[in-house]
């Protein structure tokens, strides 16, 4: 493949504005001092690392997050007979002035904790953890270890546990918040001073961090994805005590035996089990802590900074992303309908389908030849067609109610906004979009349909923009693309059982990167690398030729360039070096494209393949 006219050097050379700022990027950041094959992870991010304290990642979104708080704020809104867009708009703005100190909602946090039976910091004794559990999910919309659903039909009710909405409030670390132990103090004794109503008892900072370990733990065993539920076992609580917590919440319940299932029965299984080690009343105060670290970002402005560990930029990024989560649980589509209207224009989408279906297209012709393929094992729904990938780009949905019947209005008030989040059913694909809206992903898996759906910033500059090189493209949205049907194929034989999987995977693990934090992505980024490549070589000459002042490198070798680039991580990230290098080891091209030679780090000297792929 490298010796196609794409893998030398190109001819000419683009002089569009976005290309010109995007190699000015680069080329702050490449480090030609370093031997690409040494480590490419050092080549193309030592200049971000040294100069940046957010990674590529969480700039490029940031960016994105500000252009669709300006077309958000700059809507306005009725009190009353409002449509999507409006209703969106109402309760991203409410969102909004809390963090930028125009609002303050700490006395309806209050008055909501108290209502939930929550005393924290003060210890909890004679605690009612179920009721507590159930009012925070169903009434005020805070589910931190559990959600709940309640359904009715014919003469039954159900109970669907799953879990819980806003426990992602709680991974910081895992969504790459990393704070100090002295800032992580500073944060429980503010958030202490805060919610303590008088001079009491309080339960201790070294309590709290060992109840943090215990909800690790848990949260660990959480999927977040769409899973048919199942009957809940060992729940050690009567129906009885089930029935009389719902009923004085004024939950309407039928004559039929309560029914309760699970979206998670190794989850749930854990919450139950840290619920009978610890007793009613630690794990209420275990619960409670959770709860009043989900409504201090509802409620003022010092808080939500205090919670980012005082950084303005970290905490704009990541608080802008979750006020527009919030915005989309209510309208999905007209969030960002005028945020699409303004970037993507129809040739635009025309070309990121183009793009998409390439890789698409190529990656399931490498699936159809792996001698180990099953034609009985369905890994993607439908591989020809582009419908779901884009469907939160389809303007023709821009105003669409999922029920009609669920006209509500909003209001000033954020915590009051989300508190109406309980009167709203939404898809499961709805609720996994929103969440990898805090997550960051540029794509949100919906296992209903057995495919994935863009997310905004999949399609945003540089990731993808008709102005630059196609090589840039395929390492941004192409890589995107590739990587969520790696993860299909890697899901899908790993349920069947597929020895060969297993054992891809154990070598990615035992090689030289194989404990950096992302390793769970690894194997499907790994897998269909090659794919991407092969797309990005035979998707014929979009004619712009060369970045500025990057000439030197090759349409093959800025795939690789770009592709890494987009990971690159900031100073205020724990260092990676792994993060470009681990599944670049593992492909010839990149080695034949930057002329590494056997022995060089590169170049792994095990190599990992997935039998007969």
């Amino acid at each position: 493949m490298a010796s196609s006219a794409r893998a030398r050097a190109l001819t000419s050379t683009c002089t569009t504005f976005a290309c010109k700022e995007y190699s000015r990027r680069l080329r702050a950041s490449l480090n030609t001092s370093a031997n690409p094959c040494v480590s490419f992870t050092r080549f193309v991010c030592d200049g971000w690392r040294q100069s940046n304290l957010l990674d590529v990642w969480e700039d490029i979104f940031l960016q994105m997050l500000r252009q669709i708080n300006w077309t958000l704020r700059s809507i306005e809104w009725p009190p009353e007979g409002q449509n999507d867009e409006q209703r969106a708009a109402a309760v991203y703005q409410s969102c909004n002035d809390v963090f930028l100190g125009r609002s303050d909602q700490l006395a309806d946090v209050k008055r909501a904790l108290i209502d939930a039976g929550i005393v924290w910091p003060r210890t909890s004794k004679n605690a009612d953890a179920l009721h507590t559990l159930l009012y925070c999910s169903l009434k005020l919309g805070w589910g931190t270890l559990l959600d709940f659903r309640v359904e009715n039909s014919g003469n039954s009710t159900t109970l669907v546990i799953s879990e819980g909405k806003s426990a992602f409030v709680l991974q910081r670390r895992e969504i790459g918040i990393l704070l100090t132990a002295a800032k992580e103090k500073a944060h429980f004794e503010f958030l202490k001073q805060t919610f303590k109503e008088k001079e009491s008892d309080s339960l201790s900072y070294e309590l709290m961090s060992s109840y943090g370990n215990t909800i690790s733990r848990i949260l660990a065993l959480a999927r977040y994805s769409y899973t048919i539920a199942e009957k809940a076992e060992g729940l050690n609580l009567t129906e009885q005590r089930w029935a009389g917590a719902l009923v004085k919440l004024n939950v309407r319940l039928h004559t039929a035996p309560l029914m309760i299932l699970t979206t998670n029965p190794e989850y749930l299984e854990e919450v139950v089990k840290v619920w009978n080690e610890y007793g009613e009343d630690s794990f209420h105060s275990l619960i409670s802590w959770c709860t009043v670290q989900v409504a201090a970002i509802y409620s003022n402005r010092h808080l939500i900074l205090s919670h980012y560990g005082w950084r303005e930029q970290t905490a704009e990024l990541y608080h802008t992303a979750f006020c527009i989560s919030r915005a989309a649980f209510f309208a999905p589509y007209a969030t960002f309908a005028r945020y699409y209207r303004k970037v993507l224009s129809d040739y635009g989408e025309a070309k990121a389908r183009e793009t998409a279906l390439s890789v698409r297209s190529t990656v399931f012709s490498q699936l159809s030849s792996w001698p180990y393929f099953d034609q009985n094992i369905t890994v993607v729904g439908n591989w020809s067609s582009g419908e779901t990938m884009f469907r939160r780009f389809d303007q023709a949905q821009e105003f669409v109610t999922i029920d009609n019947s669920q006209q509500v209005d909003m209001t000033r008030s954020f915590v009051k906004n989300w508190q109406r989040s309980v009167l709203f059913k939404r898809t499961p694909a709805v609720e996994t979009f929103v969440q990898d809206i805090n997550f960051q992903r540029g794509y949100s898996v919906n296992k209903d349909e057995l495919d994935f759906q863009l997310t905004p910033y999949a399609l945003y500059y540089p990731l993808f923009d008709t102005a630059l090189p196609m090589s840039v493209n395929y390492g941004g949205l192409g890589d995107q693309v590739a990587t969520a049907l790696g993860d299909f194929i890697v899901d899908a034989f790993k349920l069947a059982n597929v020895s060969q999987m297993d054992a891809f995977r154990g070598c990615l693990e035992a090689g030289p990167y194989g404990t950096v934090w992302d390793i769970n992505n690894n194997p499907a980024r790994t897998l269909t690398l090659r794919a991407l490549i092969k797309a990005y070589l035979t998707s014929g000459n979009d004619g712009l030729g060369s970045l500025p002042g990057l000439e030197r490198y090759s349409g093959l070798q800025t795939l690789f360039i770009a592709r890494c680039y987009a990971d690159c991580e900031g100073s205020g990230a724990t260092y990676s070096e792994g993060i470009c290098n681990i599944d670049l080891q593992y492909t010839p091209e990149f080695a034949e494209a930057f002329n590494c030679s056997p022995g060089d780090p590169m170049i792994a000297p095990r190599q990992c393949r997935l039998q007969g792929w």
